[in-house]
């Protein structure tokens, strides 16, 4: 048992180690380059996240209405909220990972760098529900 739990251990590591290395925009020449880059991938992974978000809703709201819970209960309502406060939680924690480059010229990248990352995970959760209802 302490085996398998130290092969596991070890393997997210490596694999968290492995995922922040890669280059986000490898072909980037320079730091506009780099900023246009990160911007642009950003822009892209919260509309396929708001998408997402869409579509969940709808498929909530339609639960919601062939179960006829009572209001406080909607998944849809419940969905948009959690949504909602996950857009706060993840500028915030980017905000404070960034920090320390605040003074910097790549303090935006930093920025950017850390939302992707967030928003990119938000989706994988998100769609293994849209997946697994």
């Amino acid at each position: 048992m302490r085996s398998r739990l130290a092969c596991f251990i070890v393997l997210w590591l490596w694999h968290s180690v492995s995922v922040a290395d890669e280059p986000v925009c490898p072909s980037a020449k320079n730091q506009q380059q780099m900023t246009d880059c990160l911007v642009n991938l950003l822009q892209q992974e919260e509309r396929k996240l708001r998408q997402l978000v869409d579509q969940l809703t709808l498929s909530a709201q339609a639960e919601d209405d062939s179960l006829n819970w009572s209001a406080p209960y909607k998944k849809a309502r419940l969905l948009v909220a959690s949504q909602s406060a996950w857009w706060k939680f993840r500028d915030l924690a980017c905000q404070y990972e960034s920090f320390e480059a605040l003074s910097g010229r790549a303090y935006g990248d930093y920025l950017s760098r850390c939302q992707l990352r967030y928003t990119q995970k938000r989706y994988a959760d998100l769609y293994w529900f849209w997946q697994n209802p």
